[in-house]
């Protein structure tokens, strides 16, 4: 029963998130349209939804495994230099600390959470990154990022 009261809410969520968009399509119509022209946060009245599809598999003489995920997020701008970034087991937050003609600085914070018999997972994360842009259709991009993960049984 529950698998299918799950079901049943996709299609609410999937007109409310058809809503939204709509109503965000005059701030889109001045979203830059080249990557290369993009700030690092979205623009106030542009949301992003995004849905991909990752998978991989691992052989060795002993065992094999598989996976699969298709993670789902929401970006909401806050402001014209920050982003709400929702997808069900991470938040996370973007400012875009500087920006110019030729380049941006921004940096991301996050933190995320699962369950498993080994407990509670918390992950905070830490991630800084830099555009500027060489010629009119060329930008050197650089970024750093840090996450840390713990298990809540896991023995210190």
């Amino acid at each position: 029963m529950t698998a299918y009261s799950g079901i049943r809410c996709v299609p609410v969520v999937l007109c409310a998130a058809a809503v939204h968009a709509c109503a965000a399509r005059t701030a889109l119509n001045d979203y830059r349209r080249a990557v290369i022209d993009r700030p690092f946060t979205l623009p106030a009245g542009v949301d992003s939804f995004h849905v991909g599809i990752l998978g991989g598999y691992a052989r060795d003489d002993f065992n094999s495994a598989g996976r699969a995920d298709a993670p789902v997020g929401w970006d909401l701008s806050l402001s014209d230099d920050s982003t709400l970034h929702l997808s069900p087991l991470q938040l996370g937050i973007s400012r875009q600390m500087v920006r110019t003609e030729d380049s941006w600085l921004g940096a991301t914070l996050g933190f995320g959470v699962g369950a498993r018999s080994e407990g509670v997972l918390l992950s905070p994360n830490l991630g800084l990154a830099h555009r500027i842009r060489l010629t009119r259709s060329v930008a050197w991009s650089t970024a750093v990022a840090g996450r840390v993960s713990r298990w809540t049984d896991q023995p210190a």
